[in-house]
């Protein structure tokens, strides 16, 4: 038996443990909370919080709950590791704690004699009820509570008409989106990788980090693959159902490498109906086009400069290129005998993408003032979508199948249905809190609308719900009824197995010959440091973490000083710390990587990126007593020149700390220009106390005035730990501007 610490509570506080689902980490109630390393009882992390009646786990480990003698309820974020939220409403002491296996709702219950629903993420109360809940049901559409000496169940209604999926890090960037052909998967794509989702349970049934930020995610409407590209490659993924006795099952791959000049870093990619035909941007803005069943006979599209959106017609005859920070949209004949010339360029003043009709009649084009519609073949303008909504960003859109209706985003915020054929609103869609809105995608029947985020959360629709919503109202849209729901598609839940076969590295039984064909090389060479590398590479895949350090350790003190795979040997090493739930030592690897001149592979660097700027934060943003400048400079420079659109902000925050005033200023207009002032208060603050501190009275009013204008606009609209974050920096600046 082993002794973690006290064996009874101090000064009368409550005691709870929980384990998670690993076994690997024990969280403990006892004058806080603090969650320890179970083998050896080293605390990975702690919290002052009042007395704790219960705690509870997440099924993947990345939250934990407590419930508060006070009756506030604590969520921690055991991987930063910070306090998420706390939420309030229970009237008395909390006692009970528990989240759904999607780890997206969380049940709560007091002395009160209430149970409370929250939205994990948001920290938002949904639904409270007379009683104390027992436990969710497997599927998470039931919870059993008690009242009295009554047992009963409630359902949890999974018919909310808008529902927010987390299947990516917010910071992974815009996500894009996608439904298979039978409307069964919604696929979506981040900087983080692929996630796949069951559309009638929207639980997430695969996610595949292996490829790294993926820009493009296609199915093809035969619905037998799944198309990817991204920094990995281009990627055809064979998906069909799984053999008889295994019902409801899907295999997705192995993958297939769709082979085109550039093979890493490429960015969008669109195709026909069929599939057959394909087009992707590569990292040197040439468009390759080739034709799926003879690959290598290929196309390639120059003379468009700073092509970001591509577009093909249904038949692929079509094809348009549009820009990111340039101009034009270009329309190219790949029936032609010369399809590398542009046949009609549609002349716009700045960035534009376009979008073809579902039957291939119409081009939208989407520009900062309006939709323009051009008929196909002859590109002749026809109507306009215009709306007082809009404001300067280029409009994204999407076509329901049957052509009915167009889903049109103005400013990136708001979100409207139309009548393609006449203009008309539909209806428009709203919610509580709304980031930037990207792409969109209406499911096959159209019932369904998908829409991704800058934040990487996923915002899906039920629009056949919806409408029974508002025709119970008298407001139903003039257009035909939405067929029927499969009942028994949607009591059932889909499983997907995903083989990443030999281009990933990751075949069955692979990872294990790996690490017995590299044991062999080391007996007989013990010094071959690249051998060690590929081993640990191998078991860290494979969840055996210490077994991953140890070779990492033994690759860095072998390499040359000056080898290039020193700085992917640390960064390896550091993630497997992280899995092992060592901060401390994971930390310092991603401190020796930030100061060192070390490289990294392309395909890590924005998530060292994100590991670095996050640490950063932390080091020069706390109480001024915690901060720690000498480690968060070199790691928010790295962060910088590794990925620049996540790590200006703390940049600049620590140039201001450091008294670097004007390099501080630099950074956080950037930063400022760059996000379109999506976190506009955080960069205003900080550029307040920088021009207040060079003596510029005027221009630190100012950005402190804006700042306030951006938080009266956000009021109830920022993340969990948003408004106090702003609220210290609020005061920081006020202090300082009254004392000049």
């Amino acid at each position: 038996m082993r002794t973690l610490g006290p064996a009874a509570p101090t000064n009368g506080a409550a005691l709870s443990f929980a384990l998670d689902r690993t076994g690997q980490r024990l969280a403990e109630a006892q004058d806080g909370v603090q969650i320890r390393k179970l083998d050896s009882g080293e605390v990975l992390a702690s919290w002052k919080l009042p007395a704790v009646w219960h705690l509870a786990w997440s099924d993947d480990g990345h939250w934990l709950a407590a419930a508060g003698s006070d009756g506030r309820i604590y969520i921690l974020d055991t991987v930063s590791p910070r306090q998420h939220s706390v939420l309030e409403g229970h009237e008395l002491s909390a006692v009970k704690v528990a989240f759904n296996h999607a780890g997206t709702l969380l049940a709560s219950s007091g002395w009160d004699n209430q149970t409370r629903l929250w939205d994990t993420h948001s920290g938002k109360e949904l639904v409270m009820a007379q009683g104390s809940f027992l436990q969710f049901s497997p599927d998470d559409r039931s919870l059993a509570y008690t009242r009295g000496r009554e047992v009963g169940i409630w359902k949890v209604s999974e018919g909310r008409v808008c529902r927010k999926l987390y299947g990516h890090q917010p910071t992974s960037g815009a996500a894009l989106v996608q439904f298979s052909a039978d409307g069964q998967l919604l696929a979506s794509s981040a900087n983080d990788g692929v996630s796949l989702w069951d559309t009638h349970t929207l639980r997430q049934v695969a996610y595949l980090p292996e490829l790294g930020r993926t820009i493009g995610v296609l199915f093809p409407s035969k619905g037998d693959s799944l198309i990817t590209s991204g920094t990995r490659g281009l990627y055809h993924w064979p998906l069909r159902p799984a053999p008889e006795g295994k019902d409801h099952r899907l295999l997705l791959g192995p993958p297939l490498r769709i082979h085109v000049p550039v093979q890493q870093l490429l960015e969008r990619a669109q195709c026909d109906r069929e599939g057959n035909k394909l087009a992707v941007v590569d990292i040197w803005q040439q468009v390759v086009v080739l034709d799926l069943r003879r690959p290598s006979q290929q196309i390639f599209l120059r003379g468009h400069a700073n092509v970001g959106h591509l577009a093909m017609s249904p038949d692929g005859r079509w094809l348009t290129t549009g820009t990111f920070k340039g101009k034009d949209i270009k329309i190219w004949d790949l029936a032609s005998s010369n399809p590398q010339q542009a046949v009609w360029t549609l002349s716009t003043a700045d960035d534009a993408s376009a979008l073809f009709s579902p039957d291939g009649e119409w081009l939208v084009v989407n520009q900062s003032d309006a939709c323009r519609f051009y008929r196909a073949g002859s590109w002749q303008p026809a109507q306009e979508i215009r709306n007082e909504k809009m404001a300067g960003l280029p409009t994204v859109s999407a076509f329901t199948q049957d052509g009915r209706m167009m889903a049109v985003h103005f400013d990136g915020r708001y979100l409207d249905l139309l009548d393609p054929a006449t203009s008309q609103e539909i209806v428009a869609l709203t919610t509580v809190h709304t980031p930037l809105l990207g792409a969109s995608t209406f499911s096959p029947d159209g019932s369904l609308l998908a829409v991704g985020t800058n934040e990487g959360i996923l915002y899906l629709w039920d629009l056949r719900r919806l409408r029974q919503e508002l025709a119970n109202m008298g407001l139903d849209w003039p257009q035909p009824p939405y067929p029927p729901v499969d009942s028994g598609a949607a009591a059932q839940s889909l499983r997907v197995e995903v083989d990443l076969g030999k281009e990933l590295g990751r075949v069955p039984g692979g990872d294990h010959i790996e690490i017995a064909v590299n044991s062999l090389l080391l007996v007989l060479n013990p010094f071959n440091f690249e051998a060690y590398f590929q081993r640990g590479r191998a078991y860290g895949r494979l969840g055996e973490y210490p077994h991953a350090i140890a070779d990492y350790s033994m690759a860095l003190a072998l390499m040359p000083a000056g080898h290039p795979g020193r700085g992917e040997a640390l960064f390896r090493r550091s993630n497997n710390y992280r899995h092992l739930y060592d901060p401390s030592r994971a930390e310092a690897d991603l401190q020796t990587l930030a100061a060192g001149d070390l490289e990294l592979p392309f395909e890590l660097k924005s998530a060292a990126a994100r590991q670095c700027n996050g640490l950063a934060w932390q080091c020069v943003t706390g109480p001024e007593e915690e901060r720690d400048l000498t480690r968060a400079l070199p790691l928010a420079e790295k962060a910088v020149a590794w990925a620049p659109e996540l790590g200006r902000k703390t940049l600049g925050v620590v140039y201001y700390r450091l008294g670097r005033y004007p390099e501080a200023i630099v950074q956080l207009e950037r930063d400022l220009h760059d996000t379109q002032g999506q976190a506009a208060a955080y960069d205003l603050f900080f550029l307040a106390m920088c021009h207040a501190r060079q003596g510029d009275a005027a221009k630190a009013q100012d950005c402190h005035d804006r700042a306030l204008d951006w938080m009266r606009q956000k009021q109830g609209d920022l993340p969990p730990g948003g408004e106090t974050e702003l609220a210290n920096f609020r005061a920081e600046a006020e202090s300082l501007l009254r004392s000049r």
